[in-house]
């Protein structure tokens, strides 16, 4: 492949090979090296874009994995579900003053295709702060009791399958996580996703019924494995008279917490949380700071003078 190299794939990621290019056994090695496009490899190493790119290229004309959706362009799922391999990192779960979980042992697990959970061993988990809810065929169910506090059915043990013998813990119940000393937010981080903040020279101009919102050619766009490429503009090239503050926020673990504007014409045209924005974004997003993204879905986007499809 001109332009590439060998890239050696850690053992611990054997599987996703397996899962991704069978039976295309040609294309691997007994040494477990791969040929990648030098421009296609993540920083990381095998990362989610680069296994994107390369699954694109290799299955051009041919019949896709399942887990490849030819009409959006999305991973669905690297592997098999439910999977689950261990997390090197140590991780602490507080809930009402207490470490209700301090492991180095923790595994993530994938039981839906987006994103990871923490599951436990048993042993992580200690008994005192459970009290037993209801129990099935296929799991224990617990509320998480610390002193006068209780989170009600927070907490999942696996009897069968797959995950036997794993503690799940509902992200939302305790009062904060912890990946050794950072805190963490919504859910784990996907490891085989990866964010990227890029400057930009396009031009884009954002119109709601024939009256323009934004106007740049200083675009930031941000490439989210498995997510469409979101534009973010900067506030003082937009119209912020059409702008009106609203009371939702949502949290991302890869972005922080976004805050929201309405949209109002003079019409009275209203367009309800379509604008977003980020005040302290994450580090990894540190770029998209104090910039503006709009909904694609909700207005006229032209880019370069094309009006872009509403996705």
């Amino acid at each position: 492949m001109e332009g590439s190299r060998s890239l050696r794939v850690p053992p611990s990621q054997k599987w996703l090979l397996d899962n991704l290019f069978n039976p295309a056994k040609d294309l691997l090695t007994d040494t477990l090296h791969l040929q990648l496009s030098l421009h296609s490899v993540a920083r990381e190493g095998l990362g989610g874009s680069a296994m994107l790119k390369y699954r694109q290229v290799k299955w051009e004309g041919h019949k896709r994995p399942s887990a490849f959706d030819p009409r959006t362009t999305q991973i669905m799922s690297f592997f098999s579900l439910p999977h689950v391999e261990p997390s090197p990192k140590r991780v602490r779960v507080l809930f009402n003053g207490e470490y209700i979980v301090d492991t180095k042992n923790a595994k993530l697990g994938w039981i839906k295709p987006y994103y990871p959970y923490y599951f436990f061993e048993t042993k992580d988990v200690p008994n005192k702060y459970l009290v037993k809810a209801r129990s099935s065929s296929q799991d224990k169910v617990y509320d998480l009791v610390v002193a006068d506090r209780k989170a009600e059915a927070a907490v999942s043990e696996y009897v069968e399958g797959e995950l036997k013998g794993l503690v799940l813990i509902d992200f939302g119940a305790p009062d904060a996580w912890f990946e050794e000393d950072e805190q963490i937010f919504v859910h784990p981080k996907d490891i085989y996703k990866r964010v990227d903040v890029l400057q930009s020279s396009r031009h884009v101009r954002i119109e709601l019924n024939g009256v323009e919102i934004a106007n740049t050619t200083k675009p930031r766009l941000l490439f989210e494995t498995s997510l469409p490429v979101r534009t973010y503009i900067p506030k003082t090239d937009c119209r912020l008279d059409f702008l009106v503050p609203s009371e939702l926020t949502t949290q991302c673990p890869y972005k922080g917490v976004a805050n929201y504007y309405h949209v109002r014409l003079l019409d009275g045209t209203i367009s309800e949380d379509s604008v977003w924005w980020y005040r302290t974004p994450q580090l990894e997003c540190a770029e998209v700071k104090g910039f503006l993204a709009f909904y694609d879905n909700k207005f006229d986007v032209y880019v370069d003078g094309e009006l872009q499809s509403r996705k």
